[in-house]
Formats: C-alpha cells, structure tokens, sequence
C-alpha cells in the first residue's frame, strides 16, 4: 500500500492575506501602501477609501482618527489645519471653524474664541482693556 505519492509537479500554494499574486509575477507580493488583500489567494488589492489607510500587514483598512484625515494623494492620516476639524474617524478633509471660533487642541470640536477682548461673556470697552493692559 502507497501511503503517500511523489509529485514532480508544482504546487500552488495560496497567497496569505495582506498579499496577492498577478500573471505578472511569480511570487506573492505584499499589497502596496494603503490597499489590502483580505481574503487568501487574491489575484489583486482593493485600494483603501480616502479616509482609511492600511494596517501594517495589508489585511485591512483603518479609518484616520478623529482630528486627522487622509485625502487624495496623501499616504497617510495627517493632523487638521488650524482652525480646522475632523470629529468622526474615518474623514477625507477637515471642516473649517469659520469666523468667531477656533479648533481645540484635539481638532475635532469648534470652539468659541474668547481673546482678552471678552471676559465673562460681556464685552470690555477699549478704555476697560487699556487699564487692564497697563495695571497689570
């Protein structure tokens, strides 16, 4: 009895994921930047929508944290602008404040400016401000 047999034939073995093997290429390759493979023996990888960048492995893509995005051309998830907001994860850009407010230091919520111009709500006059500059 033959328990096993000898192959003079060449096996093909699956590529694991994060990988992919085309007709070009003899060998599985590791997915670019910021495209995945997530199944075994992939012929290709998908790209990772804009807001998402890949895993180390390649196996999935992870959306950009609050306060951060990655848009076209980018490779990575960049931190906003000043001034400018990304509140959900996963954002393609960031939203500007707009006049009056400013950006936490997270950048994912507007705030209200307040310079020494305001206190407590209520507006100071310039004479107010003058004092409280030079009396200090």
């Amino acid at each position: 009895d033959t328990l096993f047999e000898y192959s003079t034939e060449p096996q093909c073995e699956k590529c694991k994921t994060g990988t992919y093997r085309d007709r070009t290429v003899t060998s599985c390759t590791k997915c670019p930047e910021n495209s995945v493979s997530e199944q075994e023996g992939a012929t290709s990888c998908v790209t990772c929508e804009l807001g998402h960048v890949s895993n180390s492995d390649r196996t999935s893509c992870d959306p950009c944290p609050v306060g951060k995005y990655r848009s076209a051309g980018k490779t990575k998830c960049e931190d906003c602008a000043e001034n400018t907001v990304s509140p959900n994860t996963g954002a393609s850009s960031c939203t500007s404040c707009g006049v009056g407010k400013t950006a936490n230091a997270e950048k994912t919520l507007c705030e209200q400016y307040c310079d020494a111009l305001t206190v407590t709500g209520v507006n100071v006059s310039r004479s107010q401000r003058l004092k409280r500059k030079f009396n200090r």
